[in-house]
Order: structure tokens, then sequence, then C-alpha cells
């Protein structure tokens, strides 16, 4: 429903929000708008007629722009697709040693509050079209600028799994998953528990949670779509102890876990009592474990595996394999390698205390030169396949306040971006490291953060050592080494090579990103992602653009903050967000809403059996 609240703030800010959304790509998890609880049909709205346009033209079109084909599904069929590792941490997403590997299987099985809506003719980038609707509340409410009252949708079973068994949802899940994400050990990173007070948590009826703010939070209510910066809602059962919650996921997600074997699969079978009536069309979902990237592609080619994103190098070469087989389709931007950041260890008797030696080794990074080669964009635009591309910042190219150094819009930080090695031997004779120094660069030998790491990598240290003023010691080191020593406790004396984010565009996500980045309080008493950056002046900017409800100043603010950064460097930003184009068997259909509403045409290869 329309809330009274936000329906007011947000009328005075829309024109300038639909400014932002056009010129900088505002993603998905954009501002959060109450909105009534819509139907799951799309509107369609020509896009039939644009993604034929788009074909008679030679064009390729983006996967919204395909047309609503619901009205001629075919129920049943195993969707084929695969994985790239095992799952390290367990199932638990508030207690697992490893978020990223048990987010995959958190994300299938468990569901929001609400969730924002996509489909043909929806494209996530737009902000006008950009609209919540609700998934495990059915409605909501903002009285005033603090306070946010949800309804727990009725009707909503969980997993038909022992002990739980297939019981409706009541309102002592959502108690008692707030109550367990209170005791996470991921409580001080999760952004609710930051922006809400869990000690005034009302339930009033049985179906009624109301949540109070402890100050206004501009992003909104988009928070609420972000599971893992909410809350996933658990069963209770879970919570008690009756059964282990990292050994058994249990949801209410129109998926359920099957089969977890290491090294061999993950099986999911359709929830058979999903709210969503007559969803999903698919009954199973099948993903082999396939970390080998040769492997995954020779899979895809031989129609073992239904939908593949290549990497850029292959992209043409998959394009003539699959030719008259596969359907080509542009996706939204996606990015590779993000933030390289420094360790702990010895941090301050290190050199690149000196911020003069974080902005030199900055500068000897040619950043658009490793990107096009890390895009393959000169072949891709050789072949008829040209891709937009924006550079990262200490803000993600998909925030919408990024701003771009190549045209100088960090202002005299945009230097330290710009590929200059006189200027860094002259920062480095300055700092009184003319001759050099010596840095160890880590990263991992497994198969996290995708095919193309281990190459991002390399390039990243290679430029380091090219420049003759840094003598780099790439230590490779094992994944369950790395997950400990680097990701998690920063006790490392040198830098971490550049590593992906998943999370990118939208005023939500810019802000959880900017708050768990680099507030100092982000992570408790250890400090933020990169703990290195402990600013006065960074933190009191993370918190005024969260706090304040008018847009152009939160403008300015976010973009103070982004020049601070780019003076400062505290940690190293690369590469960017680019076009990308993947493939699919015909077979598949409705790919442009969320996997509840696909299907599988009833000439698919063996349709139905494994």
């Amino acid at each position: 429903m329309e809330s009274t609240y936000w329906r007011r703030f947000m009328a005075k800010r829309a024109s300038r929000r639909r400014v932002l959304g056009t010129t900088l790509g505002l993603g998905a998890a954009a501002l959060g708008l109450a909105a009534c609880d819509g139907d799951d049909g799309g509107d369609g709205g020509g896009v039939a007629d644009l993604a034929r346009q788009l074909e008679e033209q030679g064009g390729i079109p983006y996967g919204w722009q395909l047309p609503d084909e619901t009205d001629q599904a075919v129920p049943g069929g195993i969707y084929r697709t695969y994985y790239t590792n095992d799952i390290t941490g367990g199932f638990d997403p508030y207690r697992t040693s490893s978020r990223s590997s048990t987010l995959f299987v958190a994300e299938i099985v468990y569901e929001s509050l609400l969730t924002v809506r996509s489909g043909p003719g929806i494209d996530p980038l737009d902000y006008s079209r950009y609209e919540l609707q609700g998934e495990l509340a059915s409605e909501w409410e903002t009285p005033d600028a603090l306070t946010v009252v949800f309804k727990m949708r009725p009707n909503v079973y969980f997993h038909n799994i022992p002990p739980v068994n297939g019981r409706a949802m009541d309102i002592d899940d959502w108690r008692a998953s707030l109550q367990y994400l209170d005791g996470s050990p991921y409580r001080s990173s999760t952004a609710m528990v930051n922006i809400y007070d869990m000690a005034k948590v009302e339930f009033p009826s049985r179906d009624t949670m109301v949540l109070h703010a402890n100050e206004p939070y501009a992003p909104g209510l988009g928070l609420f779509s972000v599971a893992m910066q909410s809350f996933y809602v658990v069963p209770k059962e879970g919570v008690e102890g009756r059964f282990d919650l990292a050994t058994q996921p249990i949801g209410t997600s129109y998926r359920q876990l099957e089969s977890y074997q290491p090294s061999v699969h993950l099986l999911f079978k359709k929830h058979d009592r999903y709210w969503r009536e007559g969803r999903p069309f698919i009954n199973r979902w099948h993903y082999p474990i396939i970390p080998e990237k040769a492997n995954r592609l020779a899979q895809f080619i031989a129609g073992n595996i239904y939908a593949y994103e290549p990497l850029p190098e292959d992209l043409v070469q998959v394009q003539r394999d699959v030719a008259g087989r596969a359907v080509v389709q542009r996706g939204d931007y996606s990015g590779l390698m993000w933030m390289a950041f420094f360790g702990l260890k010895d941090f301050e008797s290190s050199p690149w205390r000196d911020e003069r030696v974080r902005q030199a080794l900055s500068m000897v990074i040619d950043r658009e030169t490793r990107y096009r080669f890390l895009r393959n964009a000169d072949e891709l635009e050789a072949a008829g396949l040209p891709i937009k591309m924006r550079y990262h910042t200490h803000f993600h190219a998909l925030s919408p306040y990024w701003l771009d150094w190549r045209d100088g819009s960090l202002g005299e930080a945009s230097k330290y971006f710009r590929y200059d090695p006189a200027e860094a031997k002259r920062l480095m004779e300055a700092a009184g490291y003319g001759s050099g120094i010596d840095i160890d660069v880590y990263s991992h030998t497994g198969p996290n953060y995708g095919a193309q790491y281990g190459t991002a990598c390399d390039v990243f240290a290679d430029m380091l050592q090219k420049s003759g003023l840094f003598r780099v010691n790439h230590r490779k080191i094992p994944y369950s080494e790395y997950l400990t020593l680097v990701y998690q406790t920063r006790n490392f004396t040198g830098l971490a090579a550049p590593q992906p984010l998943i999370t990118a565009g939208g005023d939500v996500a810019h802000d959880l990103i900017i708050y768990n980045f680099y507030h100092s309080a982000s992570l408790g008493p250890e400090g933020g992602n990169f703990r290195s950056i402990r600013d006065a002046r960074a933190d009191e900017l993370v918190m005024e653009q969260r706090r304040n409800l008018d847009q152009d100043q939160r403008v300015s603010l976010n973009h103070e903050l982004q020049r601070l950064l780019a003076e400062k460097m505290y940690c190293i930003p690369v590469d960017g967000v680019a076009d990308t184009f993947s493939f699919r068997y015909p077979w598949v259909r409705n790919t442009a809403w969320p996997a509840w509403n696909e299907w599988l045409a009833e000439d698919t290869p063996n349709r139905d059996s494994l």
C-alpha cells in the first residue's frame, strides 16, 4: 500500500530523482518507495514490437526487452545450470564462516519482506519504472519518517521438510528471525540493526510488525528488499535448535534444497505450496559444481547447460559455436574487480601509511588499458559487439552519486586515477622512497570470485611491478587461508589484489556499500571492510548523507565523500562496469522475469530427466 509520509516525501524529490536515474543509471535497489502489492503481470507495452524491431535492425536486445510469454507457459521440466564451487560456510546465513557461498543458497531458499518489481518492459536501470512490491509482507506503510508498519502475507508455507513440515509462516517466525539476527556475528554489519532499534520492535497483532528507526533513513524502504542487509525469515524451529540451519535450509521461496553433494551438485525442487499461485512452472533446478571454465563452456556448447555468460575473451568464439542454436541477449552493466585494500599488520610502520605512496600506487595502474583488455573490448568492437564502459572510483560505477574521473569530475583528485608514472615517481621521491619499495600482493588460487579473477590479479601485480616503483612479491595462497588471513581479519602486510563486489546500483545499495566499506564502526571495534580507513570526516559524511532527507544536499555530501576518498586513496579502486552478452537456448522462456516465472518449452531436450 502507498504510504502517507513517504508519498509526501518522495513527491518533493521525484524530479531530481528522475534526472539521477536517467543520467547515472540508477539500479534495481534504488529508493525505497512503499507501494501496493500489485499483480505479477508485466505491462507488455510494445515489448514484442521492440524486440522484433531490434532483431530486424540486427541489434541485440536486453532481456527486459523480450516479450512476456506467460500465457504460453508449459509447466514441468528440469532447468540445467551450474555453480562454480562448494558451499564452504554451511547454509546458515546468520552464522556462516563464508558468506559468499552461503548467500548463494540463502537467496534461493529464503525470501525478503519486499522485492523490486521486474519483468518484461521494465528496465532495471530506469528509475521512473522502479517500484517495490510485497513478498513476505503483503502491505506496508510509513506513518512518519521513523516508523514502518508491515502486514504479514497470509497463507505462506515453509518447505515440507521435518521438523517444520510445511506449516504456515506466522509472526513468531518473524520475531525469532530478528532475535537470531540480533545474536549474529554479522549483526553490526547488517544495515537494519544500525538503522532500526531492535529493542523497540513491536508485534501488536498476529499479522503486524512495527519497526522504529533510530533516525531518518533517506534511501528508504528498498532496504527490506535486500535480505542480507535486513533479514531472512527462517523458521522458529531452527532458532530454537530443533534442527540445524547450517545443514538444512528451510525457507518459503519457490525453490527448496533437495540435495547437496560437495564437489558434485546442488539440486533444488519446486515448492508445491508456494504462495504465488501456479508458480513456479519449472519442477527442478540442477546445479552441477563445475570449477573449470573450459568444462562449463563445453557443457554449454553441448546443450547440457541452458544459459551461459562467456568471459569476454571467449564471447566471439562462443557466438560462432552456437550460431543458429542459441539466442544472444545483452545484459545490464556488470563489473569485474573493484577494490584493492591494505592489510592491518604493520600498517602503521609501512611505507603506504603515507598517502603519497598510496596515490603513486594508484597512478601506475593503467585503468583503461587494463579494463579494455579484461573486457576484450577491441575484439568485441571489431566483431560488431560494442560495449559501454564506466570506471569505478571509491563509489561503484553504478552508484547514483558516481563521478567520472576521466572528465575531471573528482576535481584535483581526478589525477590520482590517471595513468601517470612520472608523477607517481615524483610522489614517491617526495615521500622518501625514490628507489621504490617492496610490497606483497595477495590473491587466492580457488574458484571463488569468478574465472577471470586470477588473470585480473596477475595484470594488477604486473602493472605495479613494471612501474619500477614497486617490487612485487605476488603471494597466491589457497582460498581457505585467504578467507581468514586476508578477507576476514586483514592480518597481513601488504596489499590484497582487487576483489569483486556483488551489490551494485541504486540508492539503498550505495548507502550500504559506503557504510560497510568506509565507516569506521561498520563492523564493530575492528572497523569497516577496509579497516585501515579511520577518517573522522568520512564517518561524518557517510552518516550525514544517510540521514539527510534533502536530496540536493545528499548529492553534495556524497560528492564530497567521493572526492575525499579519491585524495586519500585508503584503498585502490580499479576496473568498472560494462555491458555483458549472454547466450541461452531457445527453449528457456520468460527470461526477463524472476525464475519463478520462467518455463521450459515442450521440445526441451531431456526435459524431465536428469
